[in-house]
């Protein structure tokens, strides 16, 4: 493995942490305001991984109507095994 791989990879755990959390939290009885840990997966995905979630009609459209906790399952069951397939 190169450097580049490792790099990569170590990007894609630091996207299922995120993603992991946010679920963890919106499962929560506890009314929380997310947008922060949302927001960290979309710029995580952005700055860190050069996806871009708005070229995603799916997931823009979907997002736009979820509640945190279906986002959270959207990005665990839906999103994160087709991003992985595709990288």
């Amino acid at each position: 493995m190169n450097t580049t791989d490792f790099r990569k990879e170590g990007q894609l755990i630091i996207l299922e942490v995120l993603i992991n959390n946010f679920h963890v939290k919106a499962h929560s009885k506890e009314d929380l305001d997310l947008t922060d840990e949302q927001n960290a997966i979309f710029e995580h995905l952005l700055y860190n991984m050069n996806y871009d979630c708005e070229r995603n009609e799916e997931m823009s459209s979907y997002m736009l109507r979820a509640t945190y906790e279906e986002a959270a399952n959207y990005y665990l069951e839906v999103f994160l095994p087709k991003f992985k397939l595709a990288n």
